[in-house]
């Protein structure tokens, strides 16, 4: 498998170039000791950033992202800003 992988403080993002004509996320968000409702906000937040600022600009590229532990205590334009900081460096 090739492709590039991308760290900040909360997320690890994993990028390959898609053999489909248009991008597609996924999210892995594990327990960590939290309940499905903790998972669920998170899960609900990236997936929010992604659609309104990240996924029109987006290049046919799969993307898979991982939250770390610190995630769940992170605030929602922390992560804004985490996904646009590695998303501007995705050619």
């Amino acid at each position: 498998m090739q492709g590039k992988r991308l760290r900040t403080k909360h997320l690890d993002v994993r990028i390959l170039a898609s053999p489909r004509f248009h991008p597609r996320v996924g999210f892995v968000i594990p327990k960590y000791g939290h309940s499905a409702v903790s998972r669920n906000r998170i899960k609900r937040q990236l997936r929010e950033i992604i659609r309104t600022s990240i996924l029109a600009v987006l290049p046919p590229i799969d993307l898979v992202i991982k939250a770390y532990p610190s995630v769940y205590t992170a605030a929602f334009s922390t992560l804004a800003d985490e996904l646009l900081q590695i998303l501007s460096r995705v050619e």
